[in-house]
């Protein structure tokens, strides 16, 4: 069974310590023959969060394949990187829609909204709150958060977001 994050792995997954753990994590091999051995050796350094880290790190070396070198420096959950829309899919859904802003709903942790970003404005929004901080840990800078049932400015009109179907939203910019 995957590794099940909460809202406290991410904000330290995304916190002033996470690059040196992540990069100490980084150099093990994490491989099933290593896993206990480089689990011992980081439950020093990393503490209560190792297993997210490790976690971390195995799902960027698998995320590569499918989300291009940029998956180096995302955050996933296992859930969410299976789901994710590979790269190649998600330029090409996104050049269909140049210049046209589009608010992905069901963003998750923004494998489709990044090339939608690259291309025009693009809002992102999901219920799970987990993945949106995950979102936030992927190749791009967060230019606003609004909170739930708040209006934000899109394509020149006040949009409300339904409490129900919003947990957060996020207008994304591709990284200066």
């Amino acid at each position: 069974m995957a590794y099940r994050f909460d809202l406290a792995d991410v904000r330290f997954l995304t916190g002033p310590d996470a690059a040196a753990v992540l990069a100490a994590a980084a150099a093990l091999p994490l491989t099933d023959d290593s896993l206990l051995a480089d689990l011992g050796r980081l439950r020093t350094v990393v503490g209560e969060r190792t297993a997210a880290v490790v976690e971390t790190v195995r799902l960027r070396r698998r995320a590569i394949g499918k989300l291009g070198a940029a998956a180096e420096g995302w955050l996933f959950t296992d859930e969410a990187l299976q789901q994710a829309t590979p790269a190649p899919v998600a330029r090409h859904r996104a050049a269909r829609l140049v210049g046209v802003g589009v608010h992905d709903v069901t963003c998750s942790i923004g494998a489709d909204l990044v090339a939608l970003a690259g291309v025009g404005p693009a809002v992102g929004s999901d219920l799970d709150e987990v993945r949106v901080l995950v979102c936030l840990g992927g190749p791009f800078r967060v230019s606003e958060i609004a909170a739930e049932g708040a209006k934000f400015p899109f394509l020149g009109r006040e949009i409300e977001t339904l409490e129900r179907m919003v947990a957060a939203q996020l207008r994304l910019a591709t990284a200066a």
